[in-house]
């Protein structure tokens, strides 16, 4: 319980919380106002009125820019502390409008007094997960609501498991353009979207809400400096009203992970999420898909043959794909329309024997001259793996390292060539499966399984010992380490290592007498996994257009990798740190659904943002995916083994919510065939000013969002049945 009490000062009342296990915190100044002219009013309530026991209301008013101010908070204690705040602005008599010259933006925070050597960990969904080493940092970080997957900012004393949650229960609704003449960062804009965030600072943790939105110390909405953004409602009626209401809830949890977890299963409760109502069903999607993906195959004069599914889905399969910034290379780019990519933004051989097994036929030999030239250019004695290949140069060329090499979004152009172990552990998996699906076809393609042996005994002789991989290799099996792509340390080196364990436990099930060292490998690169990432609750690296960041792709794997060692030796350590880095997977998906700007193509399409996921921790839930996609089969079944239904429901949400925006029968999407769809959707701003991605807008495509919606899809309903 937290017991709510109001302290007396000369200048007002402000109240005081207090949770029954000790934690004490204040809002010394409940009223605090911005105003984009630069006057700023830091007040305390003028009367506070019990209504009855445990609710009280608290009113402040004020005058300022020619308004009268009139803040109504209404307090209720209880297991949780909650506020309803209503603000009215009257515009006094002879007064005139100043909408584009002043606006106003009110702040609520909660302070913490704690140790300065407390060892803090905060979060923030899809946004901010702590780190390892800024635990006692003095920062201030402030998120927009539309930036998190649940408006909702955690900070977790890891030395007693005390948890401090500020969220919004009362959810953003509208929002309209800001008023930016010269691209301003600080701006009018009408909108209840806010933001939430925290300061460290010596013995005080504030936890704080901004309505309208500040985004600061840093922001990536606006430009690469990251110059903070402000939006101030407009000063331009003569009624304003707007509404907000919080929560502040206090708890105890054993670990990070648990009190993330907890609160955000709390959030999707407390609200419930409203899934959007598709047109079709998830198998037809899957159908809609499999007709766009057999109609972007070519085969070229070279002998190449493949799918060529980097496109502008609204200009055509032969086109460049639109625009997004990534850290060595922006899109679009003419690179896109000639390269054949067989790992993480494309998936070659997934698509050939995907199309063979649906199509049949003729797509049978089709889907062998796809994998057949995977595996006479791209693949080497060694094991070591060509993932990219030029066609109109006729050659492969490696993921970093070549200056000559096209410019592909993770493309980093460094002087030592190599590629990532990622890229060649995900053909190499769909190599595998493919030589089983032709098997079973009577076809027994010997060159296929070679070739997969070679990558395997090329991951046994690189694994590390103490079970780890480095992330990227040079083409002699040399681990590039300690520079920037590849880590800066041998932590975050190493942070793919979760990434081969699925497919060497797929190797040795294939080969289970000879393939025991590949079960070895899997199980010491889990142990590996255990004691450094999950314990520790850090997971990045999955992506390879970021440097090396926190992101959904490295949690997403050590879940799913996990798992699958526990279904395969029933050991119950590999089921646990499964559960514990699902309860962050999780929080990288929307419960909620962000407002949209009106006029955009997000908002014509009526999206709704329950299921899709955010992509790393620089961008947040401000950017999102289909990715989520891939895994779902696990996240399910785990959540069944562990006996968690939000694993599955959360599963469910992400299936369905990935399907929106797709072309089908009666909705072209504004695209020129059915199954296509954005590779992602922008639920905020980033880098606008730069001409990359403004909040309503799409962009794409890259071919793996078919692996996505036909590999990760399919393998989910199939469990399912």
């Amino acid at each position: 319980m937290i017991s709510i009490v109001f302290h007396k000062e000369e200048d007002g009342y402000y109240p005081l919380f207090q949770q029954c296990e000790g934690v004490e915190l204040a809002v010394p100044y409940p009223v605090e106002a911005a105003f984009l002219a630069g006057d700023v009013q830091r007040l305390r309530y003028q009367s506070v009125t019990e209504i009855k026991a445990g609710n009280w209301l608290a009113a402040c008013e004020f005058h300022q820019g020619g308004y009268r101010f009139d803040i109504r908070d209404s307090w209720t204690a209880g297991a949780a502390s909650k506020v309803h705040r209503t603000v009215r602005a009257e515009r006094e008599s002879g007064r005139t409008s100043q909408a584009q010259t002043d606006g106003f933006q009110l702040q609520l925070g909660f302070v913490q007094p704690v140790q300065e050597e407390t060892p803090f960990r905060f979060h923030a969904p899809s946004t901010w997960y702590g780190t390892i080493d800024q635990h006692r940092e003095n920062v201030t970080r402030m998120y927009m609501d539309d930036r998190l997957t649940y408006p909702l900012v955690l900070g977790y004393d890891s030395s007693t498991g005390t948890t401090v949650c500020l969220s919004r229960t009362q959810l953003p609704a509208f929002v309209q353009p800001p008023f930016r003449p010269g691209r301003e960062a600080s701006f009018t804009q009408r909108t209840d979207i806010g933001s939430l965030g925290y300061t460290r600072e010596g013995n005080t943790v504030r936890y704080q809400a901004c309505l309208p939105y500040y985004e600061g110390e840093r922001s990536v909405a606006l430009c690469a400096d990251q110059r903070p953004v402000s939006a101030y409602f407009p000063l331009d009626e003569a009624v304003i009203e707007l509404k907000a209401a919080y929560e502040l809830r206090i708890s105890n949890q054993w670990g990070f992970d648990e009190a993330v977890f907890d609160e955000f299963k709390h959030k999707a409760a407390l609200n419930k999420p409203e899934p959007v109502s598709l047109p079709f069903s998830l198998t037809d999607s899957m159908e809609y898909r499999s007709v766009s993906l057999r109609n972007s195959y070519r085969e070229l004069p070279s002998g190449a043959a493949g799918f060529f599914f980097h496109f502008d889905p609204r200009k055509g399969y032969r086109s460049a794909p639109s625009g997004f910034g990534a850290s060595f290379i922006n899109i679009p780019h003419e690179s896109y329309q000639t390269v054949l990519e067989y790992g993480f933004t494309g998936r070659q051989i997934h698509a050939a024997y995907e199309t063979a097994r649906r199509a049949g036929g003729e797509w049978w030999d089709k889907g062998k001259k796809v994998i057949d030239f995977f595996v006479d250019r791209c693949t080497t004695p060694s094991g070591w793996m060509y993932t990219l290949y030029e066609v109109e140069e006729d050659r492969p060329f490696h993921s970093f390292g070549d200056a000559t090499a096209p410019k592909l979004h993770y493309v980093s152009h460094g002087d030592i060539c190599g590629n990532y172990l990622r890229l060649m552990v995900e053909p190499a998996f769909d190599l595998l499966t493919a030589y089983q699906h032709y098997r079973e076809k009577g076809r027994t393609e010997s060159g296929w399984y070679d070739a997969v042996k070679r990558f395997g005994n090329f991951l046994v002789r690189h694994q590390n010992g103490d079970g780890s991989w480095y992330r990227a290799f040079q083409q002699d099996g040399t681990p590039l380490k300690n520079a920037p792509g590849f880590g800066n340390d041998e932590f975050s080196s190493k942070s793919g290592t979760a990434i081969p364990i699925m497919f060497l436990i797929a190797l040795w099930r294939e080969e289970p007498g000879e393939g025991m060292q590949y079960l070895r490998a899997a199980i010491n690169a889990a142990e590996y996994v255990l004691s450094n990432y999950v314990q520790r609750n850090h997971y990045q690296g999955g992506t390879l257009d970021n440097p090396n960041v926190i992101d959904k792709e490295a949690v997403q794997y050590t879940m799913a990798a996990l798992y699958t060692l526990y279904n395969h030796t029933r050991e119950e350590r590999y089921l646990k740190g499964a559960v514990r880095a699902a309860r962050l997977f999780v929080t990288w998906n929307y419960i909620w659904s962000a407002p949209t700007m009106p006029g955009t193509d997000l908002h014509k399409h009526r999206f709704n943002t329950v299921g899709c996921g955010g992509i790393n921790s620089i961008w947040g839930g401000g950017a999102v995916d289909i990715y989520s996609l891939f895994f779902i089969r696990e996240l399910h079944e785990l959540g069944e083994a562990a006996d968690e239904p939000f694993f599955c429901q959360m599963a469910e949400w992400i299936a369905n919510g990935c399907q929106q925006v797709l072309s089908h029968p009666g909705n072209l999407m504004g695209f020129t065939d059915i199954g296509m769809q954005p590779e992602g959707f922008g639920v905020s701003s980033q880098g606008q000013d730069e001409n990359m991605i403004a909040k309503g807008d799409i962009w794409g495509t890259l071919g793996w969002i078919y692996s996505a919606g036909l590999l990760g899809l399919g393998r989910y309903i199939e469990s399912r049945r």
